[in-house]
């Protein structure tokens, strides 16, 4: 899918890791955009990028806060409007590893991003992209054959 965002504003959720950051350089790199907020609980400076990405991150058109965003008021920090509103929310965050118990999926992932989802309407953001895997696991632990 080509996602044409040229001149946009963009938030970038859990935009250090792997995912995030690799996006940021493509919005960066192809001049796609006017600006970039990424917005994740690790800072750059100590989420092991390589000094590619620690050049796009030092770029004038990438601005960081950094946001835990199971905490609503870091949503708040996250999605703060004063150089304008965003044109689009890409949430690459991963808030738990896989193997935890399922209540802790419900508040470290499904609430924070229907958390994030809603703060997005709020803001009538034009597109808000959920990043996932779209794995799902059975409680079942035995293999279905």
């Amino acid at each position: 899918m080509y996602l044409k965002v040229n001149m946009a504003h963009v938030l970038v959720l859990g935009g250090c890791g792997f995912v995030g950051r690799n996006l940021v350089a493509y919005l960066i790199e192809n001049n796609l955009v006017e600006r970039v907020r990424v917005a994740d609980k690790t800072p750059p400076q100590t989420a092991w990028m390589n000094e590619y990405h620690k050049g796009i991150f030092e770029g004038s058109k990438v601005e960081f806060r950094q946001a835990n965003l199971l905490n609503p008021s870091h949503i708040e920090r996250a999605f703060d409007v004063e150089n304008g509103n965003f044109d689009y929310v890409v949430n690459c965050g991963v808030g738990v590893r896989y193997g935890q118990a399922e209540d802790v999926y419900k508040e470290s992932v499904l609430q924070l991003d229907l958390n994030c989802a809603k703060k997005a309407g709020e803001l009538k953001v034009k597109k808000y992209i959920q990043i996932s895997t779209g794995q799902v696991y059975s409680s079942d632990k035995k293999s279905k054959q």
